[in-house]
């Protein structure tokens, strides 16, 4: 876990998380990154996004989705 806390869940091909990548590294906070399956979602990550998407930003044991509310 990084030092703020943050984790993207992300898929390299969505754009939304694209732009919430480029939110995060242009205001330098620290993420660390993990990449799913979205033809084969994981359990757990079923149980963090209730849409079934990326991105999801997880912050501590809460979740955020939905990329617009990312970048607020």
């Amino acid at each position: 876990m990084t030092v703020a806390g943050l984790t993207l869940i992300s898929h390299h091909l969505c754009p939304y998380v694209q732009r919430a990548v480029i939110a995060l590294e242009e205001k330098q906070v620290p993420f660390e990154r993990i990449e799913v399956d979205l033809a084969a979602k994981p359990d757990w990550f079923k149980a963090v996004s209730p849409l079934g998407k990326t991105p999801v930003l997880r912050v501590g044991a809460a979740a955020i989705f939905e990329s617009a509310v990312i970048l607020e």
